[in-house]
């Protein structure tokens, strides 16, 4: 057996192994709900709140001074009242039983971790759950009974029935059967799997080389990085540019390798070298860049059946990128949509100009993320990128934080509520710093302000939600429960809205500060501003010219992120503005395109096909 064979093999059973312990992690953290094994408060973006678990030095964590308890039962009360009401939504919907439901429910979820804990919790709790329903128990006064909402009826989400039907015996039975389990423990485990990410972990499980590049999709593999194409050789990675290997060797990843019989020379030399070298794709920032989606039919009873859960990407793979879908985002997108929705990238228009930019990107998009754990704590995010500035190409870096800097859980009121401005200039300063010791010379940083998040509340809330009640009804219950993705703009309190509107505002306007007064202080990079403001009311003006609603620009289920329309129309307006202002950020069209193509077009194909 040859070296080769046998590091493959090796590398073959590490994967293997690494994604096992990365299937471990989150089932413990899938158990973790109310402490049976350790304590991990999420919102009902699941974003993880404070690392007070063992597994945290596994993670990356930012600093949210924020934070605060979840209030009712919190996220595993939301989950509780959620679910139930999609199980009496089928029943009725279906015209079957509640005992046909939960005797099928189990099945349309992927095999394993999943449907077993699924299984679990309807052989265990579902006659006592039968019995409410069939009382015609509210899923809030299910919840109550189940004792996984405790503030009811001061937090509701469904309309208060006419008269309490709740049922005593019933409860009675669950109390015992939960004494006897332990009383930390919650039924409701697998449905954190459904509404909460089990943890963001923002460098690659499977990363044999330690070069924070995989041969893996999930787990931030090449859904989020460029795929490595030598996994265990950590000089060979998407985005290098100096290298000592042979032409035999794809020491990029860019699919270009080998020589050219008529001049002798490296293709690689000969087809990406002066100006024609590349730049590579980089977006540092939160859920926004890295393209946060609920899917609406996992919340609408109507659309759940044998194959919702099922369907490419399934929700195993989904939870394995964090409810994310960065190969369709605004700023790394490069996967169609099996829906025909259009996907448009800042990546895409870069390969496009230039084909030796095919593979180099990077999308270190976090979920919860706000300026302070981009650049402090002791785990800042910004060290995640993979950049050597002496032996890689420069980068275009999309610098954004649309809200989370102006979002909590909790009602936000006064300064210390939210990031203040010296604080948000201070952040993106050391950022800065950093950036300037690990980026290559030649890059650029675009500065992406934050939302207009005035419009959320007046597209939404008079609408109906996915899981059947008005928008102003769920932001109450999150509200209630301090989950909310950001009480501060989603809530039927105006002036609460103006007062996060006028910090969004104060914070965007530090971007155009730093521009003027610190350009001449960076040695490899250069760096504008591009306000969202600005980019979300040009992309309403094009949406609604062709007869569209703003509405429908913005994830239903959560009701606060841009969906797959709006990441396109993003994508284009953003490029339109770097064009019109920094045109050679995106690089010459390279007049060796067509020659690339026809050699090594079967070596420029994306690795995977999401889902399974």
């Amino acid at each position: 057996m040859g070296l080769e064979s046998i590091l493959i093999q090796i590398q073959t059973t590490l994967a293997n192994m690494k994604k096992a312990v990365a299937a471990l992690l989150l089932l413990l953290l899938a158990l973790s709900a109310q402490g049976r094994i350790v304590r991990v408060p999420m919102n009902l973006k699941g974003e993880i709140q404070q690392p007070t678990h063992p597994f945290a030095k596994m993670m990356r964590w930012g600093p949210d001074p924020a934070n605060v308890e979840d209030a009712g039962g919190g996220s595993n009360c939301a989950a509780c009242t959620i679910v139930v009401g999609l199980l009496e939504q089928m029943a009725e919907i279906n015209g079957r039983g509640i005992e046909d439901v939960l005797d099928k429910i189990c099945s349309y979820f992927p095999a394993g971790v999943i449907q077993d804990s699924c299984t679990y919790f309807v052989n265990t709790y579902g006659e006592d759950l039968i019995t409410m329903i069939l009382n015609k128990e509210t899923a809030d006064e299910v919840c109550a009974d189940l004792k996984v909402c405790t503030n009811y009826p001061t937090c509701m989400l469904f309309p208060a029935p006419t008269e309490p039907r709740r049922t005593p015996a019933a409860r009675l039975t669950f109390e015992a059967k939960l004494a006897a389990q332990g009383a930390k423990e919650t039924p409701w485990d697998f449905l954190k799997a459904l509404i909460n990410k089990m943890g963001n972990l923002h460098e690659p499980i499977v990363d044999l080389d330690d070069d924070l590049f995989s041969t893996e999709s999930t787990l931030r593999g090449d859904s989020w990085r460029g795929f490595d194409c030598h996994d265990t050789d950590n000089t060979v990675y998407p985005g290098r540019v100096a290298s000592s290997h042979p032409a035999s060797v794809d020491f990029n990843c860019n699919g270009i390798l080998g020589t050219d019989p008529n001049t002798d020379k490296s293709y690689e030399s000969e087809l990406c070298s002066g100006p024609y070298q590349g730049i590579g794709t980089v977006v540092v920032g939160d859920s926004a860049g890295a393209h946060f989606e609920l899917p609406p039919n996992y919340f609408t009873a109507a659309e759940i059946n044998a194959t919702t859960f099922l369907t490419p990407p399934n929700i195993l793979y989904r939870l394995e990128n964090e409810f994310d879908i960065p190969y369709r985002s605004f700023g790394t997108g490069f996967l169609n949509s099996s829906t025909n929705e259009p996907v448009v990238s800042i990546y895409e228009a870069l390969v496009r100009n230039n084909l030796c930019n095919w593979g180099d990107y990077q999308n270190l998009g976090v979920n919860g993320a706000r300026s302070g754990s981009i650049s402090t704590g002791s785990n800042p995010l910004m060290k995640d990128i993979a950049r050597d500035p002496q032996t890689d190409k420069p980068v275009l870096m999309i610098f954004e934080l649309v809200g989370n800097d102006v979002c909590n859980g909790h009602v936000a009121t006064t300064e210390q509520d939210m990031t203040t401005v010296p604080e948000f200039k201070a952040n993106v300063l050391a950022a800065l710093d950093f950036f300037d010791t690990v980026l290559p010379a030649g890059s650029h940083i675009a500065f992406v302000g934050l939302a207009p998040g005035w419009v959320l509340y007046d597209s939404l809330y008079n609408r109906t939600h996915p899981i059947g009640v008005p928008y102003t009804s769920v932001y109450n219950f999150l509200n209630c429960l301090q989950i909310s993705p950001c009480t501060g703009w989603m809530t039927t309190n105006a002036t609460l809205r103006e007062f996060t509107d006028q910090r969004s505002i104060n914070l965007s306007a530090v971007y155009p500060e730093i521009v003027a007064e610190y350009s001449s202080n960076y040695t490899n990079f250069d760096m504008d501003y591009f306000s969202f403001v600005d980019i979300f009311n040009s992309i309403i003006t094009t949406w609604e010219a062709q007869g569209g609603q703003t509405w429908q620009l913005i994830e239903p289920v959560d009701g606060f992120h841009p969906n797959q329309f709006a990441n396109a129309l993003i994508a284009q307006e953003l490029l339109t503005m770097i064009q019109a202002t920094h045109p050679d950020w995106l690089g010459p069209v390279n007049p060796n395109n067509a020659k690339i193509a026809q050699l090594f077009a079967q070596n420029q194909q994306y690795h995977w096909t999401p889902g399974k």
